[in-house]
């Protein structure tokens, strides 16, 4: 959270009892759900909308980093979470027996809504001992290096300043350590460098299962930008505009696309190599 956001939960006092009504609130669901509801122990229940892959899109389209201190003040997480519910009107009608029948068609879905959008989520709990936590996490590794030859009890080949001295280096901020070390991480062939295209080019390497080999996906692409008012005057979606171009050219070719739905219609298209990437060796048998 924001400093100011902190400093207005801990000065006003009256954010305490909605923090306070909220945590009673979701106690009593809780009881509610397990001796009334769901009493046969299920360990799962169907509903009619996923909240989690709601929360996830979101977070997706918009470029919200888990991370990061958070913008939104939370009486206004808990206010539009109030509201919400009462939007949810299934039985119209303000006498006895509609308020009731209204309160239990949608008593199962509400106890959901409000438990997965509930103020829960915390980097560190409160009272948690972070520097014993801190300490344990330096001090179990440590005693596992053999203090005299620099390396990691019963383990071979390792370098003699990876041991003991680069964490007294890394402990004491050093200037000038004594060896220099730099791991890369290189991108993957079907990534790229245009940042429109990033979260979708990443989000359809993830869910596709049609098997790609990356090692035979050229590093250089076609990328086409259809134009929208065309595409919905013709009545063509970006499926259909891929799968006439997998049809033509089969394998040679890999086209992925971003949703309909998408600010800019993008076609990524790729030739795929038919030889083995460099450093193999054939062994294929000869004549």
């Amino acid at each position: 959270m924001l400093p100011k956001v902190v400093e207005d939960l801990k000065s006003i006092r009256e954010i305490y009892s909605v923090f306070d009504a909220e945590v009673q609130k979701l106690k009593a669901d809780r009881h509610q759900f397990g001796t009334e509801i769901v009493i046969a122990g299920d360990h799962s229940w169907p509903l009619p909308i996923n909240i989690q892959r709601l929360i996830l899109n979101a977070q997706k389209i918009f470029k919200i980093d888990f991370w990061t201190p958070s913008d939104m003040h939370p009486m206004e997480i808990v206010e539009a979470v109030d509201k919400l519910q009462e939007r949810l009107k299934v039985v119209p009608g303000n006498d006895y027996l509609n308020m009731t029948v209204q309160k239990y068609a949608t008593l199962f879905f509400n106890i959901f809504l409000y438990s997965a959008l509930a103020s829960k989520k915390f980097l560190v709990a409160p009272g948690e001992i972070i520097g014993c936590v801190a300490a344990q996490t330096i001090g179990e590794p440590v005693t596992q290096m053999t203090l005299n030859t620099f390396n990691y009890a019963g383990v071979s080949a390792k370098n003699v300043m990876l041991g003991v001295p680069r964490l007294r280096e890394i402990i004491n901020v050093t200037k000038k350590i004594k060896t220099f070390s730099l791991s890369v991480y290189l991108k993957l062939g079907m990534s790229t460098l245009i940042g429109e295209d990033i979260e979708f080019v990443k989000s359809y390497y993830e869910m596709t299962d049609e098997g790609i080999d990356p090692d035979k996906i050229s590093s250089w692409l076609l990328r086409i930008e259809l134009n929208r008012e065309m595409m919905v005057d013709m009545k063509l979606s970006m499926a259909d505009i891929a799968e006439k171009i997998n049809l033509e050219f089969g394998d040679d070719l890999t086209c992925i696309f971003n949703d309909d739905n998408a600010e800019k219609l993008i076609l990524q298209i790729r030739i795929m190599n038919d030889e083995a990437p460099k450093g193999e060796l054939d062994e294929s048998p000869e004549d």
